[in-house]
Order: C-alpha cells, then sequence, then structure tokens
C-alpha cells in the first residue's frame, strides 16, 4: 500500500481490528441465537451462550467509542486538503526512486 491509503490504514488500524473483531462477536451471537430458537421452542439460554453475549455486549462499546473516534478523526481537514503536510508523510513513507 502506498501514498494516502498507507497513511489511512497506518492512522485507523486499531479501529479496522475493533470493527472486524465487533462483526464476528455479532455474527456469532446472531448464528447461535437463530440456531438455539430454531431447535427448540423455549427460549433458554445456555451458560455458554449467554458469556458470549456478554463478552459482545460490552464489546459493543468499544465499537462503538472507535467508530465515533474515527467519524472525527477522518473530518480532519487535513485528509481533505492538498497541503504540504500529506506530501511529506507520503515522501517519509516510500522514498522516490531515482
Amino acid at each position: 500500500m502506498t501514498g494516502l491509503v498507507y497513511l489511512l490504514y497506518e492512522r485507523f488500524r486499531i479501529t479496522l481490528l475493533v470493527c472486524m473483531a465487533y462483526f464476528v462477536l455479532t455474527t456469532v451471537v446472531n448464528i447461535w441465537l437463530l440456531v438455539v430458537r430454531w431447535n427448540s421452542l423455549k427460549h433458554a439460554w445456555s451458560t455458554s451462550f449467554l458469556i458470549i453475549f456478554i463478552i459482545q455486549r460490552f464489546f459493543s462499546s468499544i465499537y462503538y467509542y472507535y467508530y465515533k473516534r474515527a467519524a472525527l478523526r477522518i473530518s480532519d481537514p487535513r485528509f481533505h486538503d492538498d497541503i504540504e503536510w500529506d506530501q511529506n508523510k507520503m515522501h517519509q513513507v516510500r522514498p522516490e526512486t531515482q
């Protein structure tokens, strides 16, 4: 990756990892919940499902924090204007070969 894409990846790497982890946790919880509901008429949750559910709900607050933080950081004018800052950073990341 080069240029501005690499800079965005570098600045928002943790946010991307948190988003992927939250997506996986949410998918696991929803699939498990559907399987439980389809296989029985009662709504009894097992202890392991309850633990995964609590972890997913706790992780959701972390996810929303990083989501809001990324939204505020991406609105930084440095990402939208062609200024010296990004030109200097791009040259530092990948120096031109002569």
